[in-house]
């Protein structure tokens, strides 16, 4: 080594650029810029990679062009031997051509061939995009005057008068079926916006008619509304969020929206026979919603690139390891609608791996691993269930560019879910229900924080029993945030110091307490993350999944062990005496084996909140307050019309004394089943 560092060498007119050597030689072969002595360390003469080598390895995204050039026309001799009229074989550059000796040519003469054009690769550096505040082109606040149209199919159920919801464009919406229905069923609609701004929701008719115990048992709903908008950089679209209030109880049933082509978005053409198209996907297997989603959105960003295609594009991405989540979000970042869409190559530097889809199914993990992780400062562990992740409302404080940060896990998700990759980390179920626009009732909050929707019943008891008793606790309508050790009180309305909570408005507190809790706490968060998956999926097609679906597709079906699973579970309750060699437990361990891994991560789901085990197993399953909390079978003696129940803060299931087998694998089904949609508590 110390002779090769210690090592000179003169530099030659072979080491010099080509230009150089040229006006050397022109010269007579001498010049003053080779003339002298230019010693360099042989090392460095010998390993330093070259500037093209160098940007090569520069982190970041480069949107890549693979063209051939024009054909050009060669001369090439007719070798010794061939006869006039025969073919024969010429090498020109590094083409090998078949030609045809013409029948008045011999041997040794010369003939024009078509020699194919070299491929062309060429790679461009992509600039992070900025995260702009809600703006429109002309900087100008957005209007609504003239809001576009959309085209609708009215559902063959629904009679005129009756009421439909519709996606279009981001939006949920709310549609009256009209007195006389065209044959064809569809018609024309202008939806009309309304704002809502701040932390303020503002009061409707719709709103205020329902009472605490409606809103507590999930007959009151919210959806949230997007208003995707122009920012100061194309490829990084703003937009405003909002929650409003829906019916809970108002189903979602078949909206066909067309597209520029004039055929129906959410149906194929080929789809006709089904006129209830997407009503009938929806009740399809999860397997059959991911094809038909994956046939609707018509994106082969899972496919790995053709290598016969002479004219191509691809997004690469290059990533250091020891910077995976900086390098990852820089990249992502960078990428427009265009690249969104293409597919992606992942490169780690100084890595000789090709991606043929093996390392960006590797990237996904790890990057997902890494930022979906409450080590991120992005995310806080949920109160029911340590597994499932809720967006951190201090995030601004504990790390920077959050925003943009959350708006990359968005892109993140949404690409998982085109190409079918896997990501390690599960998101609170209402998240879900954020992304995909469906309606969140106190449900959804219960399932994030039990507790706390326990404690809003309690206080619906004791208000019923001495109406003057917000007086003495001081309650209102305010909630006290803490950050960084600074208690500051957030006003639910304009003026909520001032307003006692009383039993004639405890349903109007329950309403901004649901609302406050499940966007305005983390309102930009979550605006980001929604607006990053839309940036790659559109909204419409995702109709077709429950929340609990799409978690299951962004997470993967686990391996559940049953062996595992059993040997981890205790049992209570009338199932206390007998434990396994009870006839109900037996049951429930042999319909148990005979689901397939779906549906055990659907039972799974269904009694402990989340379909994911940790690599520890059973074992090492977790309540509500973070302890150890082994799965149980708690036999409760109810009739056997009843259907199981869910205790998922005791990741318990409930089971009634049913007289068959036959009989609790139904009651099971349809609790599942209704676990999907979601349903009132008690």
């Amino acid at each position: 080594m110390e002779g090769i560092r210690h090592a000179w060498r003169v530099l030659t007119f072979s080491d010099v650029p080509s230009s150089r050597n040229d006006a050397a030689r022109n010269r007579g072969g001498r010049s003053s810029w080779v003339s002298r002595r230019h010693r360099v360390p042989l090392h460095r003469a010998c390993s330093q990679p070259s500037s093209a080598a160098r940007r090569s390895f520069r982190p970041g995204a480069y949107q890549v062009t693979k063209s051939q050039a024009p054909s050009r026309e060669h001369r090439v001799a007719i070798p010794e031997g061939t006869a006039p009229g025969s073919t024969f074989t010429a090498t020109v550059g590094t083409h090998t051509v078949q030609a045809q000796c013409p029948s008045n040519t011999t041997a040794g003469n010369f003939v024009r061939v078509m020699v194919p054009g070299e491929p062309i690769t060429r790679q461009t550096f992509l600039k992070v995009a900025p995260l702009t505040t809600t703006t429109t082109r002309n900087n100008t606040a957005p209007t609504h005057d003239r809001p576009p149209k959309i085209k609708v199919s009215i559902p063959t159920h629904v009679q005129p008068g009756m009421t439909f919801q519709a996606n279009s464009r981001g939006e949920r919406y709310s549609i009256v079926c009209p007195n006389k229905i065209p044959r064809n069923r569809r018609v024309k609609v202008v939806p009309l916006l309304q704002e809502h701004h701040g932390h303020h929701m503002e009061a409707t008719n719709s709103v205020s008619c329902y009472t605490a115990d409606q809103v507590y048992s999930g007959q009151f709903a919210f959806v949230r509304r997007i208003v995707i908008q122009h920012g100061r950089d194309k490829r990084l679209p703003t937009g405003s969020l909002s929650l409003v209030p829906v019916t809970a109880t108002a189903s979602a049933p078949t909206v066909t929206l067309l597209n520029s082509q004039g055929h129906p978005w959410l149906q194929r053409p080929e789809d006709k026979a089904e006129p209830n198209g997407l009503h009938d996907i929806k009740n399809k297997p999860l397997q059959e919603k991911m094809q038909w989603f994956q046939s609707v959105v018509g994106v082969s960003c899972s496919k790995v690139e053709d290598p016969t295609t002479t004219n191509s594009r691809h997004v690469k991405l290059v990533i250091r390891r020891d910077h995976l989540v900086e390098d990852s979000i820089r990249a992502v970042m960078s990428l427009g609608t265009e690249q969104l869409q293409q597919p992606w190559k992942i490169q780690f530097v100084h890595e000789p791996g090709v991606d043929s889809g093996g390392v960006s199914r590797e990237w996904f993990q790890i990057t997902s691993k890494a930022i979906l992780s409450p080590e991120s400062g992005l995310w806080v562990s949920s109160p029911n269930n340590q597994s499932c992740l809720v967006v951190n409302p201090n995030s601004a404080s504990d790390c920077n560019d959050h925003l943009v940060q959350f708006r990359f896990v968005g892109r993140l998700l949404g690409r998982a879910l085109l190409d079918q990759h896997m990501v390690m980390g599960h998101l609170a179920p209402y998240l879900y229900k954020h992304i995909l626009g469906q309606p969140l009732t106190m449900q959804d909050l219960a399932e994030h924080d039990q507790a706390y929707v326990a404690a809003l019943g309690k206080l619906r008891e004791l208000l019923d029993a001495d109406d003057e008793l917000s007086q003495t606790l001081c309650l209102d309508f305010t909630v006290t945030e803490r950050v960084a050790g600074v208690s500051t009180v957030v006003e639910l309305i304009p003026r909520g110091a001032d307003k006692y909570v009383t039993s004639n408005n405890l349903g109007e507190y329950y309403k901004h307490i649901l609302h406050y809790r499940l966007l305005e706490q983390a309102k930009p968060q979550i605006r980001e993350l929604v607006l990053g998956f839309l940036d790659v999926v559109p909204q419409e097609p995702l109709a077709i999944f429950h929340a609990k679906e799409l978690e299951l597709t962004l997470c993967g079906l686990p391996r559940i062990e049953v062996g595992d699973w059993k040997a981890n579970t205790r049992y209570s309750g009338a199932l206390a005496a007998n434990g396994p060699d009870d006839k109900l437990v037996q049951w429930f361990w042999e319909i148990v084996d005979n689901f397939d891994n779906e549906g055990r991560a659907r039972l799974l789901q269904f009694a402990t909140g989340s379909s994911g085990v940790s690599t520890s197993g059973f074992a090492a399953l977790k309540g509500a307050d973070g302890a150890f909390k082994s799965f149980a079978i708690h036999g409760t003696g109810a009739p056997t019309n009843a259907l199981p129940r869910a205790q998922t803060c005791f990741n318990r299931i409930d089971l009634p004394s049913y007289k068959t087998k036959e009989d609790m694998l139904s009651k099971i089904e349809l609790a599942m089943e209704l676990s999907l949609v979601g349903f009132g508590m008690d």
